[in-house]
């Protein structure tokens, strides 16, 4: 119980950090090439100046987002900056079944989450 007036500092043990940053590292060696040809190829063929753009409109949806506390996905946001650009210069030239596959794992992202979550959460509290 917390008394008022009290703060709780709460630090993430080095094992934990340590550990995360390897697993992030495993899964960019691993899968990372083949996420990135598949955004700059795959939904639309990106050049520079695509590039520019999608990192722009991402760094601003990115900083609203870090300013009212909103969580956001990082891969989700470039997909959808290159699709939009991708839609605003040429719609035939986007891969649409592509882009279909993206929106697709979006909507099954989110439920599937909260329910591994919540059994993971309940497993943990019961030990």
């Amino acid at each position: 119980m917390m008394i008022k007036g009290q703060t709780h500092n709460f630090e993430v043990p080095f094992d934990v950090k340590y550990i995360s940053a390897l697993m992030i590292s495993f899964g960019l060696i691993l899968g990372g090439f083949r996420i990135i040809k598949n955004v700059g190829a795959g939904i639309y063929r990106v050049r520079p100046f695509h590039s520019f753009n999608a990192q722009l409109s991402s760094l601003l949806v990115v900083s609203i987002a870090a300013i009212i506390g909103a969580p956001i996905s990082g891969t989700q946001l470039i997909n959808s900056s290159i699709l939009g650009i991708g839609a605003k210069e040429r719609p035939t030239a986007v891969r649409w079944q592509f882009a279909r596959g993206i929106i697709m794992a979006w909507f099954i992202t989110i439920p599937v989450s909260f329910i591994i979550s919540y059994l993971i959460y309940g497993l943990t509290k019961l030990l």
